[in-house]
């Protein structure tokens, strides 16, 4: 504590590191003493080693900083605002010197055009680029369209678009569109218009867009100077520079302007330990790619990233938001809001976003999301989001905590979406749980958690959902392996999925309230769920039961999920009687110190890497690869089989069920995967199961052994993907069982995919 206060004061403290000092009033030329500071913070970040800090005066810094090196463990390298003072990185530069144009026009020059990540400001407010229909009201969230009466994969008719505009008016714009399905966006170029037919001819968009994205719904054009004929619109427009259209009797000289020309405030790529703090970045990101053990504390992130689009459809082709993709990075305490696409966009393994501000974000209205994530076993904890284009958290990867968030009023552009959504995904034991989530305000399908169709392993329990349009909770089918439990929900629980095929296997429905029907589906296992919710005060978000509530000691317990509970049994809902109430949400007053831990629940899938989405994940698809917790047994040529879209094909067209992958057992002789699971409770009742599938192989054999009885095995012989379930009991002193795939010694292939391992189940 004395060295950072010391710090603070500007002390340069022997035995920590250099310390060096930046001013807007410094000079470069100097030493970076505190005396005689740094007019940069590139000029101290070309210098700095491990350990050294780099104190900041108040002011605004135009530059993007990229270290020369990276810090150590124990010896980080910091970038530090001085205390009391207000730094600012910025992203963009000031209009001054304006001239009059053509007409009400005004012109500048002297900065660099973006193409379609421009982005200007006027007044203190974000101006729309010039566009049709004109912009009336400036709410990114919010976007002025007009009517799309058709659309295919390279047309589309708006008979909206007045008469006056003539042949290939609008060509060289960007036309964004929200149509059919609308799940998301999609934006192309015009390459030509028809006036007589009202139809613009546009660059081709991909085979999915077209599929599922295309017919009636609305759009907008910019990016052209045609479109320039409204206040508050701009343009660039070649060797002219930015051409403006101001309000009347605006003169751009007389207020604040600034235009966006630069991505980055810190560029961290392929950078470690490196500490940023108490600094404030506008129009701009910061980019921790293959970083590790970097941490942002207390910044506020403002206006993250701006595209337009061009040539998208489920999300654009460039990067957005803040991007961590590397292992052990924290981002906490901070602000970001208001960004084209994503908020932070998170990979990696072990990195930590805790106790963080997130709003405004994908204005696009794609796949992007305030939190984007993938990776292994990252933390999403105590946070505030709300308003996105589409949903608040887009999960992906494998063994993530999300918990103690606070998300709410997503949905406002694209329909069909979840304020968690995941889809086509193996969560692997990924754990949702302790989060209000409300107020999916999409027009379409709102859902709160939205497990979308192949997904599987994902355990989601205490959580408080209410204000969806649609059911609280959907888990479309195929769906294996969830485990849905004490959570509150004001609606129902909803499945959808072909009936004659699509199975939801694994499925558990436990100690949950709710207020409409839970989905009648033969697989789902269902215990002790109250049909009426009876708590304290809804409009007070007061989720406690009332007392005397049917919903107390009504549950059943669930080892890792209802534990310490305070009466009986573990109470129904998210809010258990006699214990202290949690709460969620950021908290910048008192940041709270969240542990990541895997879940431990004994009820969850205890196959590891069930769906052999992990070695994908990890680049190690392809033959003479190791399988992530698996062992190779027979000749050792089992290697992980890439399949083809789930989301336009049957199971049985394809080489995976859930994901994208799975495993195959070569064609030349004896071959196969084994799993030894240990942790297992002797003298207890487990199932297991595999599916699998031969390609020319005429047999395939799933067995579990070890586990203190005679091995069971149990064999397929179907082209098509069949299930093999085997029950088993462990022995008095077992605490392990291995369950295996093989395939005999005979010449042909074989797959396998989506294994499992849980305790039989004695619901309904």
């Amino acid at each position: 504590m004395l060295i950072a206060a010391g710090m603070a004061l500007g002390v340069n403290l022997s035995g920590w590191g250099a310390t060096y000092y930046v001013s807007p009033t410094g000079k470069d030329k100097l030493d970076g003493a505190q005396t005689r500071p740094f007019a940069t913070i590139q000029r101290a970040a070309l210098i700095m080693e491990p350990g050294d800090t780099c104190i900041i005066h108040g002011g605004m810094y135009q530059e993007t900083v990229r270290p020369l090196n990276s810090g150590t463990e124990g010896k980080p390298i910091v970038f530090r605002a001085y205390s009391g003072e207000r730094v600012i990185m910025a992203g963009a530069t000031d209009l001054t010197k304006w001239q009059p144009a053509d007409g009400a026009l005004w012109k500048v020059g002297g900065m660099g055009d973006m193409g379609q990540n421009n982005q200007v400001f006027l007044a203190g407010r974000q101006i729309p680029e010039a566009r049709w229909p004109d912009a009336n009201q400036i709410d990114p969230l919010k976007p002025q369209t007009a009517r799309v009466d058709d659309c295919g994969k390279d047309w589309v008719i708006c008979k909206t678009i007045p008469d006056k505009f003539p042949d290939d008016f609008f060509t060289g714009a960007t036309i964004w569109v929200l149509a059919g399905r609308k799940w998301t966006s999609w934006t192309s170029r015009v390459r030509g218009y028809v006036a007589a037919e009202k139809k613009l001819i546009i660059d081709p968009i991909s085979d999915q867009a077209a599929t599922f994205h295309t017919g009636p719904g609305e759009c907008f054009l910019s990016g052209v100077k045609n479109l320039l004929d409204h206040p508050w619109e701009w343009i660039f427009d070649g060797g002219n520079g930015l051409l403006l259209f101001p309000p009347l009797g605006v003169e751009p000289d007389n207020c604040l302007a600034y235009a966006k020309t630069r991505h980055l405030a810190f560029d961290l790529y392929k950078r470690s330990y490196i500490h940023i703090q108490g600094i404030e970045v506008q129009c701009a990101s910061i980019r921790l790619t293959e970083s590790s053990h970097s941490r942002l504390e207390n910044i506020r992130v403002t206006y993250v990233s701006q595209t337009r689009g061009g040539n998208t459809d489920y999300s654009p082709e460039e990067e957005s938001g803040i991007v961590v993709q590397g292992n052990y990075n924290v981002i906490r305490d901070c602000e970001i809001g208001y960004s084209s696409g994503n908020g932070i966009h998170l990979s990696g393994a072990r990195n930590q976003v805790v106790n963080c501000w997130i709003h405004h974000t994908n204005s696009l209205g794609s796949f992007d999301a305030p939190i984007r994530m993938a990776g292994r076993e990252n933390l999403i904890s105590h946070n505030t989001i709300h308003d996105a284009g589409r949903d608040g958290i887009l999960v992906s990867g494998t063994g993530h905590q999300i918990q103690y968030n606070h998300i709410y009023n997503t949905g406002r552009i694209c329909h069909d979406s979840g304020i968690l959504y995941a889809v086509n995904k193996d969560g692997e034991s990924t754990e949702i749980h302790h989060n209000w989530l409300h107020d999916n305000l999409s027009p379409g399908l709102g859902v709160g958690v939205f497990l979308d169709r192949y997904c599987a392993n994902y355990i989601v329990h205490h959580n408080v959902i209410w204000g969806t349009l649609q059911e609280g909770l959907r888990l479309n089918k195929i769906q294996n392996f969830t485990l849905v439990a004490n959570n509150t929900v004001f609606g129902g629980l909803a499945e959808w999925g072909r009936p004659h095929s699509d199975d939801m296997y694994g499925v558990r429905v436990c100690n949950n309230l709710f207020t409409a029907p839970v989905a009648s589906q033969p697989d789902i296992r269902l215990a002790s769920n109250l049909m009426n919710i009876e708590v304290q005060d809804v409009a007070a978000r007061d989720f406690r039961l009332k007392e005397n509530s049917p919903a107390i000691d009504a549950g059943i317990p669930i080892p890792g999920i209802t534990d310490g509970f305070a009466g009986k049994a573990p109470d129904c809902g998210a809010y258990e009687t006699g214990v202290e109430p949690w709460v969620c949400g950021h908290d910048f007053s008192a940041s709270p110190d969240p542990v990541f831990s895997r879940a431990s629940t004994a009820w969850r899938n205890r196959v590891a890497n069930a769906s052999f989405e992990d070695g994908a994940r990890r680049g190690m698809a392809g033959g003479g690869q190791d399988i992530p917790r698996w062992t190779k047994i027979g000749k050792g040529t089992a290697k992980l089989a890439l399949s083809k879209s789930s989301l336009v094909s049957d199971p049985d067209d394809r080489t995976a069920r859930l994901g994208r992958y799975s495993v195959v057992l070569g064609t030349d002789g004896e071959d196969g995967v084994e799993q030894k699971i240990e942790g297992l409770a002797p003298d207890t009742a487990y199932t297991a199961s595999a599916w699998a599938r031969l390609a020319e192989a005429p047999e395939v054999a799933v067995t579990v052994r070890d586990y203190g009885g005679e091995p069971i095995v149990k064999s397929v012989r179907s082209t098509a993907w069949e299930r093999v379930e085997i029950q088993f009991k462990t022995g008095p002193g077992s605490t392990s069982a291995v369950i295996c795939l093989r395939k005999p010694d005979v010449r042909g292939a074989a797959y396998g995919d989506d294994f499992g391992l849980i305790p039989t189940f004695a619901g309904n």
